[in-house]
């Protein structure tokens, strides 16, 4: 096997500035495409996009109004994950103290006292909370 030739940042930079795209580029730098998208600050990381305020402030209200991972990351046009691991860290930093019951919780709530009280309802249909 051919020994792998020296890339560099500038190399990368250059042809992508000619909008080559990273598979073109990697052919011509006789690398991996994924290694292409990494040095061009693929990856997440440090390199993604820090969340705004307004982002934030427009998840907490979402996800207080029971909102889904999915639903919230169409709205800010970002990944489930993204929204995930956000809302798991307002949860660590007490700014979001308790999530959304599901929809099945609500449903056992009416029913099972115990659901109930767990989740801060009052079971109907005769159960004692």
């Amino acid at each position: 096997m051919p020994p792998r030739p020296r890339i560099f940042q500038a190399d990368v930079d250059r042809l992508a500035a000619k909008g080559w795209t990273n598979t073109k580029i990697a052919s011509r730098l006789g690398c991996s495409r994924v290694w292409v998208w990494k040095m061009r600050g693929g990856g997440g990381g440090p390199s993604s996009p820090p969340w705004l305020p307004e982002n934030e402030a427009i998840l907490i209200r979402m996800w207080e109004k029971g909102h889904s991972h999915a639903q919230i990351a169409k709205v800010l046009n970002t990944t489930r994950n993204a929204v995930g691991g956000k809302v798991d860290r307002l949860k660590r930093a007490g700014v979001l103290t308790r999530g959304v019951p599901s929809k099945a919780a609500l449903a056992l709530a009416a029913f099972d006292p115990i659901v109930a009280r767990a989740i801060g309802r009052t079971p109907q249909k005769g159960g004692e909370a």
